[in-house]
């Protein structure tokens, strides 16, 4: 599940949200925070953020 998120897809869910550009921002800050911790923990072996 994790494994399989691509840049791709960041780039779809936060281009879905152009016309909330603070949440959308919001929302790739996050994804950073997560996906960096899911790297540090070996669930994925790259940042896709």
């Amino acid at each position: 599940m994790i494994r399989d998120l691509r840049r791709e897809h960041i780039k779809a869910l936060v281009g879905s949200m152009a016309d909330k550009p603070q949440a959308a921002n919001r929302l790739l800050s996050l994804l950073k925070i997560m996906l960096g911790h899911a790297l540090d923990i070996g669930w994925i072996s790259a940042n896709p953020a």
